[in-house]
């Protein structure tokens, strides 16, 4: 019972403080590991516990026992070869008697381990996402609830081990009883002390267990190196990336010297900049210019050098965000709309906006329908029309949009430019829209120039730009 309870509070506390140390690492972590791999980090735990309940605590005790029970086996005699094969062959007999329910909690232990591994690769999936808007308790809690249950189907397999161990026990003090009966009548064959003869039987199972527990000790041991390695990254702390607050201030957004490093090389010149509050702002720029960066950087998800100022002390929770190739999650249309709201007449007005109405209508139980992992069950612009009417509902300050209309259809796109970016039902709402659809300057209130080969970033009206800079009127015309 202490084991199983060292087990149950060594899981959960390292487990919960594993999940708090993935969640509050900045985003470029997650962008520079595969999601295999940080499941892998997160999954060392199970291996860790199991090592030290089950191998390497006994192989310790295990090694002391051998030296001493070696030293005096020295001396002794060894015919005992019928009696061990005996006691092996009865004692498979009982294991096969057992098999039955250890194959059952194992089964449903790792049923619950690929539920749990498959519940964080899905969170893992729409990261960017989490991050952005703040929602890393939320997904705390969530990972918590399903390592819960693992824990509970682990408690149920080692219930079981604990009952095939008690048997393996119990079979032991019987053979032996029977093995000293039986050399009482028959001494003469064996040629050795009644004392010795128990003691040799009982050391050989000892040290036979030994050599095979510091054996697989070692390898253990070799593993959980390797495995140490890996997650070392993830246990280190790192400090959260903070954005200075003005309230009151006439801007939402303010950068002064801003800027990004790669690889210690400053990605842009430095940016100084303000976004109004309601402002309808595109970036715009050639590839690998940074525009993708820059939006996260004034998201504050880049650790950046500068000044950057928001003027909503509640900005983060405020934010409505799709970015490139985000997906779906396993639910129903209404679970990824992420609505809280009561206002139901408003939610109709924003999937009317966006044409996520007609994708909702055309399934069969609506806004209740089901969706695939990562919504694969719907195409790549009905995805993008359930995301863009997402952000609005979430968004009450800041919108921002990075290439969301890639899988749209042009009268779709369209329909977006002109019942959202030159509504006024949407006024109150800021937004940083990047797109490679080169009509959106029309539309918005600014545009934010990301110069390729100078690292230049400005921002002005689309008329002053084609004016003003000839980098921009270039790119506009070609």
């Amino acid at each position: 019972m202490t084991l199983l309870k060292y087990n149950k509070e060594f899981d959960n506390h390292y487990s919960n403080y594993l999940f708090e140390k993935l969640l509050n690492k900045p985003l470029l972590y997650y962008r520079n590991h595969t999601n295999g791999s940080i499941s892998e980090k997160i999954n060392f735990k199970t291996t860790l516990r199991d090592s030290i309940s089950q191998k390497l605590i006994p192989s310790i005790i295990s090694i002391f026992s051998g030296v001493i029970i070696f030293t005096y086996l020295m001396t002794v005699s060894k015919y005992l070869t019928l009696i061990l094969f005996f006691m092996i062959l009865m004692y498979g007999f009982f294991s096969a008697v057992l098999c039955k329910k250890q194959i059952e909690v194992n089964q449903s232990y790792v049923q619950s381990l690929i539920d749990f591994n498959s519940e964080l690769q899905g969170d893992l999936d729409i990261v960017d996402y989490i991050k952005l808007t703040r929602q890393e308790k939320v997904v705390q809690s969530h990972l918590e609830r399903y390592n819960s249950n693992l824990t509970r189907q682990y408690s149920k397999v080692l219930k079981v081990d604990n009952k095939v161990q008690l048997v393996g026990t119990i079979f032991n003090f019987v053979s032996l009883s029977m093995v000293v009966i039986f050399a009482i009548y028959y001494n003469h064959f064996f040629n050795i002390s009644f004392a010795d003869l128990v003691l040799y039987q009982t050391s050989i199972s000892i040290l036979i267990a030994s050599i095979e527990q510091i054996k697989n000790s070692l390898f253990e041991m070799s593993r959980l190196k390797v495995y140490a390695e890996k997650q070392g990254d993830l246990l280190k702390s790192v400090p959260k990336i903070k954005v200075s607050e003005k309230n009151n201030s006439e801007y939402l957004i303010e950068a002064k010297q801003l800027n990004f490093s790669y690889d210690f090389n400053n990605l842009y010149q430095p940016i100084n900049l303000t976004i109004k509050r309601g402002e309808k702002v595109a970036i715009v720029g050639k590839s690998g210019s940074g525009k993708s960066t820059l939006i996260l950087l004034l998201a504050g998800m880049l650790r950046y050098s500068g000044e950057l100022y928001y003027g909503d002390s509640n900005l983060t929770n405020k934010l409505g965000v799709v970015l490139q190739n985000m997906p779906l999650k396993k639910g129903s249309i209404l679970d990824n709309l992420e609505y809280d709201g009561e206002n139901y007449d408003y939610l109709k007005q924003v999937l009317k906006d966006t044409s996520a109405e007609s994708v909702i209508d055309k399934l069969p139980n609506k806004l209740h329908s089901k969706l695939l992992k990562q919504g694969k069950n719907l195409s790549g612009g009905q995805v993008q029309k359930i995301l863009i009417a997402r952000s609005l509902l979430k968004g009450k300050s800041l919108i921002i949009w990075d290439e969301a209309f890639s899988n749209l259809d042009e009268v779709s796109k369209n329909k977006i430019y002109t019942n959202i970016l030159q509504s006024e039902k949407y006024s109150d709402k800021t937004m940083l829209i990047v797109s490679h659809h080169l009509d959106i300057v029309h539309y918005v209130d600014k545009v934010i120039f990301v110069n390729n080969e100078t690292g230049e970033v400005i921002k002005s009206t689309h008329e002053e730009l084609l004016e003003k800079s000839q980098p921009y009127r270039e790119f506009i015309l070609n």
